[in-house]
């Protein structure tokens, strides 16, 4: 039931954008933020759906290979991403999210690497820290 799943996430994001039209407000910056299993699914939406973004964050999740970037290169030209991870993080290693920037920077998806001290969470100053530097109120 694997492909229904992923449907079913996708379908479920793409309802929340619609109903909230969150990305409809010109005023405002739309950033997508996935974490741990959440990039995954959230890169699955913006390849089908390509909603309106600002920033991508991705947080210490794995980047699924299964899918085709290529057809979004210039939607994922036109959003700064970044990517962050721990140094202690259990699950994925700096040395895997590096050969990973690589290989997506071939398919369009370019991001910069944040790393920081800490294990498989979202370390709340780093983040913090993140949105002093570029978001201005």
């Amino acid at each position: 039931d694997r492909l229904d799943e992923i449907a079913d996430f996708i379908g479920f994001l793409e309802n929340l954008r619609e109903k909230l039209a969150w990305d409809k407000n010109e005023n405002i910056k739309v950033i997508y933020f996935g974490f741990s299993q959440g990039v995954t699914t959230l890169l699955r939406w913006l390849i089908d759906m390509a909603p309106p973004a600002d920033y991508l964050l991705l947080w210490a999740g794995g980047l699924p290979e299964d899918i085709l970037y290529d057809r979004r290169k210039e939607y994922f030209s036109q959003i700064q991403s970044h990517y962050f991870l721990g140094d202690q993080d259990e699950y994925i290693s700096l040395d895997r999210v590096e050969k990973e920037k690589n290989k997506m920077a071939d398919r369009g998806l370019h991001f910069k690497i944040h790393s920081y001290g800490g294990a498989h969470k979202v370390a709340e100053e780093v983040l913090a820290e993140w949105v002093s530097q570029h978001l201005k109120s």
